[in-house]
């Protein structure tokens, strides 16, 4: 099994969104019907692997979780250190803007 990240992100400051700020943060991108079955009505459960935790918590960078749905155009995402426990096997990414 692979662990790791899809992405870094470069961060830029509202106040001044010409300007990058330096600041990067990683991201798991996952697409796809299958992330979308678990679901109540307010937010979707990302079933994760304890490889997956486990790299991610001890990243050097912040780490988001994000989840797209190609018949919707939809993305929700969530910062990883916000698990609901490092034991957890669930990730809840909120339905709300």
């Amino acid at each position: 099994m692979q662990a790791g990240t899809n992405d870094c992100i470069s961060i830029k400051l509202l106040s001044q969104s010409t300007i990058p700020s330096g600041r990067l943060i990683a991201a798991q991108i996952k697409s796809g019907n299958s992330y979308f079955k678990e679901e109540n009505s307010n937010c979707f459960v990302y079933r994760r692997k304890k490889l997956h935790a486990s790299y991610w918590l001890k990243h050097s960078l912040p780490i988001i979780i994000i989840i797209y749905n190609r018949t919707s155009g939809l993305a929700y995402w969530k910062e990883i250190k916000n698990l609901q426990g490092k034991g957890s096997s669930f990730i809840y990414l909120n339905k709300m803007f």
